[in-house]
């Protein structure tokens, strides 16, 4: 659980610093900005492990974290006085491109170890031979 909580920490400090070099956040990040980023990335890291769970399809899952992680970036902006941005629309948007730029990392990252694996247990059983 602690590296599901550090990876999701350093994807959304990558993505809080791609939204500030961008300009979506158009004020300078202060230590508290940083700080419940820090939170809110954690927090949807450990809403990720829903996954694990065989209970509900997989469009039911995402369908919870996406909610789920809506309903904690929204707690996030409040709490850093943002709360302008819930009203647009251009913010939902960008939220959402977001959301997809992360699972694409995800699924990329994950198809790379995936990859990985399989070559070295080829690797393996080609030796053996």
């Amino acid at each position: 659980m602690g590296r599901t909580v550090l990876g999701g920490i350093g994807i959304g400090s990558f993505m809080y610093l791609l939204v500030v070099m961008l300009g979506v956040q158009t004020t300078a990040p202060t230590p508290r900005n940083i700080g419940s980023v820090w939170v809110m990335s954690a927090l949807i890291s450990l809403l990720s492990l829903i996954f694990n769970s065989d209970r509900w399809s997989f469009l039911a899952l995402l369908a919870v974290h996406l909610g789920g992680t809506a309903g904690i970036v929204a707690v996030t902006i409040l709490y850093n006085h943002w709360s302008n941005l819930l009203t647009e629309w251009s913010y939902w948007l960008v939220f959402l491109l977001i959301y997809v730029a992360v699972w694409a990392i995800i699924y990329v990252d994950q198809a790379l170890r995936v990859s990985r694996i399989n070559k070295a247990l080829a690797d393996r059983r080609k030796n053996r031979a």
